[in-house]
């Protein structure tokens, strides 16, 4: 995904939306002088202020990428190991600790995590809010599909029994 809109916060500070909520992984290209920063904090949520919201991420415990920067040439990272459940990220960037100046983000990208699990089913209606309810419903099941089934990707990603309990019989009609 790319971002819907890049809102400016402060000097330094933006949030990216990118209009759907998902589990992401940050696709980030940047350039800047070695050793500034660029931190990447995912959320939900967006306050009246303009800034990320994680409350409704466990409880708004600090969750974020962070890449440093070698400096010189655009550099590219994409970070293996950590999904999010989010709708936008907050892009805080950072001087190299001489305070020089601030790097410059040239892409920032929201790779979506998901199942690799074919569809086995299909569901359509001449009723668009029933369609609607299905799209969401797939979203949730592709989003909860990382591994193991999870109860959601922005808090306890963790495999839970009852997970497989409550959710394997509608997700067996799915993938």
């Amino acid at each position: 995904f790319t971002p819907k809109s890049i809102t400016s916060v402060t000097n330094g500070t933006s949030v990216y939306d990118f209009g759907q909520n998902a589990p992401f992984i940050a696709r980030l290209k940047v350039k800047g002088p070695v050793g500034s920063v660029v931190r990447i904090i995912p959320a939900e949520l967006i306050k009246a202020d303009g800034t990320a919201d994680r409350s409704s991420s466990g409880g708004g415990r600090p969750a974020y990428w962070q890449y440093n920067l070698a400096g010189g040439e655009s550099e590219s990272w994409f970070p293996k190991f950590f999904y999010h459940g989010s709708r936008c990220f907050q892009v805080e960037l950072k001087p190299a600790s001489d305070g020089g100046e601030l790097p410059v983000v040239e892409s920032l990208e929201g790779v979506v995590i998901h199942t690799s699990s074919e569809t086995v089913g299909e569901f359509a209606c001449s009723n668009d809010l029933f369609n609607r309810i299905h799209t969401l419903i797939r979203w949730a099941q592709r989003a909860n599909l990382v591994s193991v089934i999870t109860d959601c990707p922005h808090r306890e990603r963790l495999g839970w029994l009852e997970q497989y309990h409550l959710n394997g019989p509608a997700i067996r009609y799915e993938f």
